[in-house]
């Protein structure tokens, strides 16, 4: 059964209540409505003040019900119904989770968060508890790490898993740690306590970062691209008859894929007009909307910016 819910409706709450918890101003990062802010900033941030940053890529849990289910069904061991679900996105259809491996690697507060609950219901009932962060299951992408297939991957977890802090990657079952929200409060309240530097000065190391990030994330996908193809190939020509004319040719076929094409030349580049000087809410403004940008194009993540009240 699909959750009732979108995945905004989920992360609002979700945030919403996880400012609160921390004592602090948790500020989503839109690109867009930043740049439309007005010139006294148009944005709930200080510049001026310390910053910790938190990506999210919100999730929503598939719940299932009886053990008919592939992941059950195949290792009834490992997990056993009724269990939620939630997708890790093909290498073929984007390269979203490597490059929050990628991020991860250099900043802590990266994760998959997915409910525990699929019903307004069970929303609403938490939601004025104050517990739907408690209800919630915490994935850092690199514990998962590089998926190295090309096939359908999924993260699993019931109420045992939940509550003993792990849930497991399929196809082929793997553990992986999950957190429970009083480590990741625990993580987020001391970084927050040592983030002394403006956020005005951290804003490019955090768009260097990104720039890195993205680039070895391109290189974990190109690594699992050519295993993907290299599979397929292979399965091809397991596939075809063993004479052995058409196996010289097939292996000539193989080797075709994998030429190394010369890169096309380089365009000239044209001299790039004079910048017009911008004002310092201006400059602000510009940053804060490229870093939104970056992490909801490249990354395919919600960023917030965390900031003690001042």
């Amino acid at each position: 059964m699909r959750a009732e819910f979108s995945e905004f409706t989920f992360g609002f709450s979700l945030v919403s209540e996880l400012a609160h918890l921390l004592g602090c101003r948790a500020v989503p990062v839109f690109p867009s409505l930043i740049m439309e802010g007005s010139d006294g900033g148009g944005y709930d941030v200080e510049m001026s003040l310390g910053a910790v940053p938190l990506y999210l890529q919100f999730k929503l849990s598939e719940h299932l019900k009886t053990n008919r289910a592939k992941e059950a069904q195949n290792h009834p061991d490992v997990i056993q119904a009724p269990y939620k679900r939630f997708a890790i996105t093909s290498s073929d259809v984007s390269k979203q989770h490597e490059m929050l491996v990628a991020l991860n690697q250099t900043h802590a507060h990266v994760f998959y968060s997915a409910p525990n609950f699929y019903t307004y219901a069970a929303l609403n009932r938490f939601w004025t508890r104050g517990s739907v962060s408690d209800n919630t299951l915490y994935v850092r992408p690199n514990e998962i790490g590089p998926i190295e297939d090309g096939l359908r991957h999924t993260i699993c977890f019931n109420g045992l898993s939940f509550a003993d802090g792990n849930c497991f990657l399929f196809s082929k079952p793997k553990p992986v740690p999950a957190l429970a929200f009083d480590r990741v409060r625990v993580g987020l309240s001391r970084a927050l306590e040592e983030a002394k530097t403006p956020l005005r000065d951290l804003l490019p190391n955090w768009m260097e970062d990104l720039r890195t990030a993205r680039e070895a994330g391109e290189r974990l996908h190109e690594i699992r691209a050519a295993a993907v193809e290299k599979q397929r190939a292979e399965d091809r020509l397991a596939k075809e008859d063993s004479d052995a004319t058409d196996v010289v040719e097939r292996h000539a076929l193989v080797s075709d894929s994998f030429k190394v094409i010369d890169p096309e030349p380089e365009a000239v580049a044209l001299p790039r007009p004079r910048p017009i000087p911008l004002s310092q809410a201006d400059e602000d403004r510009a940053g804060l909307s490229d870093f939104g940008r970056e992490v909801a194009t490249v990354f395919q993540a919600q960023a917030f910016i965390l900031q003690a009240q001042s």
